[in-house]
């Protein structure tokens, strides 16, 4: 067995290197083979486990340590299936959208780092030793740095490259203070010291020393920094797979955590789902209020982290007050979202990534009437923002449903104190699915509808076939969601049923009958807009079509400027989102001496209000406090010694004094 785990191993790296050698115009297709090799054993994997099937396939033998097994359990599987079926489109979708790349080196870095991260996501989900554990982490975030460094000659990208990569090595060095405080505790190397050491201490301050390691790669509030500024400037395809699947590993660390909490699982639960409110709320605001249509996606992915974090605390306080259907409720919801995220997002980064193909540009304020010279790449954004709303007829309506349904649920019991903390729960759900509708009715409004407001918005260059087929075949499976709602409602509740809530479910059925319901519900709608797009068809066809421009209100000169800008549509939520979002003005004021003032603007520039008052306040402090060392860094050979004999020194007294 060890020989053949050998071979893999092995295998895997020459795979992996063979790249280096493939020309150019090759690098792409042979991420996607290899993307599919790995797709196809650990999706055998993945389905053996949710099939009830024991997995445990012994991959390294290490002294001291003791062996690193693959292991896939039901939420393994899960977890690795999104995983594939993301990267899998997303590789295709590569293909084109690295077509005209040239660049050996660059290609280089794309095709190892893509492939990289894609194996370094599975063993994540696969590795319950610690040692294994951290180094598929490893391998996942540099792998993923440097594809968020593939642009590194662009200004600014470095740095946005290296505070994602020190904020990714916090949350490892969250984890691994954890991981080293359990195999004190208990001697264990695996996942099972969790279960031994909640046994027998209290569960609370353990778990949310992981929850930070786990929360800095999932993007919580206020841990969510790199997130909106590290998936922008990454190629789409790679965005779509960070902000689609990668962060979600975050959640996955949580989740497993949490299937092995014993006690105190009511007050997790409650600060979880605060969390998640605040997350939620922050992220959508900040959504809002962006120019940029990558970093818009990226801040509603916060937003979609926080709407998670909200079912997950939902199940901890069901779980706490022995409450099965609040409980199964509340897991559902959160694994049910995380899976709607896993499709709708990819969809709209890809839909992004076409548009800046095409127009060269993310902002908004330049785009404008792409509609009429984009109307594929249109129409799937559209569905995206529709399934990312919340709104029926599409998959983000269930998940959030079912969120609502576990609310409504508990409502009716006598406990005040959880009704008044559900009750804001139900408040800010209703507030974020408010907000998320404005804010990508802005997204595509401003992008789609309209004129062009520069001449980007016009000279477009054609989107590939790669990249359209990757995003209906995301369309696909987003109905497939609410076509087929009670199938994933089981397939979710088996999950939640074998690791969290083991006495089943009382409100299964009513919960099916809503199901069925919505489906009925959303087959009328797709229904409506079939009928409506074919009447309007046949109209066209008989009677044909006249231009004309509508009226202008009694201006007969429009032009461009006379339509909403990002700032102006969002100019009424800015009191709403004021301490929540930050601005940076730039104004040139007139001066006294100006007789004819000539042509002014002013550029208002949101930024993260917790970068702006925290983290870079945090970094120049730092900074000054590391610079008030140099005086140790002499440049002579003689003191570089002298500190090194002090150190042996030190250790030598504290050791013999019995002080370590």
């Amino acid at each position: 067995m060890w020989h053949s785990t050998l071979f893999w191993i092995a295998l895997q790296i020459g795979l992996q290197l063979l790249v280096i050698l493939l020309p150019t115009r090759l690098k792409t297709a042979y991420v996607l083979a290899l993307v599919l090799f790995n797709t196809i054993w650990s999706s055998q994997l993945a389905f053996l486990a949710l099939l009830q099937e024991s997995i445990a396939w012994p991959l390294l033998r290490v002294p001291v340590i003791g062996d690193l097994t693959l292991a896939v359990d039901t939420l393994s599987g899960f977890f690795i299936l999104i995983i594939n079926f993301t990267t899998t489109l997303a590789a295709v979708y590569g293909i084109g959208y690295m077509a005209d790349q040239r660049i050996r080196v660059n290609m280089n870095l794309y095709a190892l780092s893509f492939q990289s991260m894609h194996l370094g996501m599975l063993l994540v989900c696969m590795l319950h030793h610690f040692f294994g554990f951290l180094m598929a982490w490893e391998l996942m975030s540099l792998a993923s740095f440097f594809l968020v460094l593939y642009d590194y000659e662009k200004p600014g990208i470095l740095s946005i490259a290296m505070k994602y990569l020190i904020q990714m090595h916090l949350g490892v060095l969250a984890i691994l203070v954890g991981f080293l405080w359990l195999y004190k505790q208990t001697g264990l190397f695996e996942f099972v010291a969790f279960q031994t050491y909640f046994a027998k201490n209290p569960n609370l301050p353990l778990f949310f020393l992981f929850f930070v390691g786990f929360g800095i790669k999932a993007g919580f509030f206020p841990l969510h920094t790199w997130l909106p500024e590290a998936h922008p400037v990454a190629p789409a395809q790679v965005s779509a797979v960070m902000s689609g699947v990668m962060i979600k590993l975050g959640l996955y660390g949580i989740l497993r955590v949490a299937t092995y909490l014993q006690q105190d699982a009511l007050y997790i639960g409650i600060i979880v789902i605060v969390i998640g409110m605040l997350t939620a709320l922050y992220g959508i605001l900040n959504a809002l209020m962006q120019h940029d249509l990558k970093k818009l996606l990226a801040f509603s992915s916060i937003e979609n982290i926080g709407i998670v974090g909200i079912g997950i605390g939902m199940g901890l306080i069901g779980m706490g007050l022995k409450d099965s259907t609040m409980a199964s409720l509340g897991f559902i919801g959160a694994l049910m979202h995380i899976l709607n995220h896993s499709m709708f997002k990819p969809l709209l980064f890809m839909g992004a990534g076409s548009v800046y193909k095409a127009s060269h540009t993310r902002n908004i304020e330049l785009l404008g009437g792409l509609i009429h010279r984009m109307p594929i790449s249109a129409t799937l954004f559209l569905v995206g923002s529709i399934a990312i709303c919340g709104l029926p007829p599409l998959n983000g309506f269930v998940s959030e449903f079912l969120l609502f349904q576990g609310i409504f649920e508990r409502l009716n019991a006598t406990n005040v104190s959880s009704e008044v903390l559900l009750l804001i729960t139900l408040i800010a759900l209703t507030l974020v699915g408010g907000l998320s509708i404005f804010t990508f009715t802005k997204a595509f409004g401003l992008t789609f509808l309209g004129v062009p407001r520069s001449a980007q918005a016009t000279q477009l260059t054609p989107v590939s076939a790669w990249m359209l087929a990757p995003q209906v075949g995301l369309v696909i499976g987003l109905v497939s969601i609410i076509l087929l709602p009670d199938v994933y409602f089981t397939f979710f509740l088996e999950i939640v049923g074998n690791l969290f809530v083991q006495e089943g479910y009382a409100a299964k059925g009513k919960v099916f009958f809503a199901l069925e319901g919505d489906t009925y519900i959303s087959l009328v709608f797709l229904c409506i807009i079939v009928v409506l797009f074919a009447l309007r068809s046949w109209v066209v066809r008989r009677f044909g079509q006249r231009f004309g421009s509508t009226w202008g209100c009694g201006y007969v000169a429009g032009n461009t400027r006379m339509q909403y800008t990002s700032n102006s549509y969002a100019h009424y939520f800015r009191r709403l989102g004021k301490g929540a979002v930050s601005y940076r003005e730039t104004y040139q004021p007139m001066t006294s001496l100006e007789i004819f003032p000539k042509e002014r603007s002013l550029e208002v520039e949101p930024t993260d209000t917790v970068e702006t008052n925290l983290i870079q306040p945090s970094t120049k402090k730092l900074s000054w406090l590391l610079q008030q060392f140099a005086i140790i860094q002499t440049g002579r050979t003689q003191s570089y010694i002298m500190y090194a004999f002090l150190f042996i020194l030190i250790l030598f007294l504290l050791t013999f004094f019995q002080f370590i």
